[in-house]
């Protein structure tokens, strides 16, 4: 049994298979509140593995993938207010995808260009600062979601709008299988869960603290019979 008061502590590196069998216990429990079934088979058809929401600065293996990573993130810019530094991104991720197809692209601008594009996406706070999680807050439960591997791999470590929109086209779109808690996430459901009685904020472009929040509150409460 898993103590309560430690679930929010359950991580990526320490408790990974822990961590997994938590979030589909999760899953199977939000279907059994709405009288349907967890579709087990799709769900064992596949491999899973543990997305990190707010992404890890991880490196890219191949032109390809950063291919896919500039294309997701020019969805996402494309849906975000004009403004002159939104264009001069745009601008530069249509730089860079002509460069990969005339052998001319640079790694080391590339690298100058996620940072600006991380900083871009970043969750901020009132006066405008960045707002960034740290390692250890990456790695726990709340920045944690069960993820097809091959989503998995596509998602990259884009920013959180063109994740949702990879989901939404990948994924839901198609009819393909996606954990109830995992869709929900990505569309946002769970900042109207909170009963906090504060007004929604409801900013579709960051995986916010509240959102974390939400989603750790919501874990806990629908699980909360299974722990001792």
């Amino acid at each position: 049994m898993i103590d309560f008061n430690d679930v929010e502590q359950l991580t990526y590196d320490d408790n990974y298979e822990l961590v997994k069998n938590v979030l589909l216990l999760y899953n199977v429990e939000t279907y059994n509140i709405q009288n349907k079934k967890f579709d087990f088979n799709s769900f064992y058809n596949e491999k899973w593995e543990l997305e990190h929401v707010d992404s890890q600065n991880k490196t890219f293996t191949s032109n390809s993938s950063i291919k896919e990573w500039l294309e997701y993130v020019k969805i996402a810019l494309l849906v975000f207010a004009r403004n002159v530094e939104n264009q001069n991104l745009l601008c530069q991720c249509d730089s860079f995808l002509q460069s990969l197809e005339n052998n001319t692209f640079n790694k080391t601008s590339f690298d100058m260009f996620k940072s600006q594009i991380d900083d871009y996406f970043a969750e901020k706070d009132e006066n405008n600062n960045i707002i960034r999680l740290g390692d250890d807050e990456k790695q726990r439960i709340w920045n944690l979601a069960l993820l097809d591997k091959p989503t998995n791999i596509g998602f990259s470590n884009s920013p959180f709008p063109s994740k949702r929109q990879y989901l939404i086209k990948n994924r839901i779109e198609k009819g393909l299988f996606v954990p109830i808690c995992t869709e929900r996430l990505f569309l946002k459901y769970y900042a109207f869960t909170s009963n906090d009685n504060r007004p929604i904020n409801l900013d579709l472009f960051h995986w916010t603290r509240d959102d974390r929040v939400y989603y750790l509150n919501d874990i806990k409460s629908k699980l909360e019979k299974y722990f001792n």
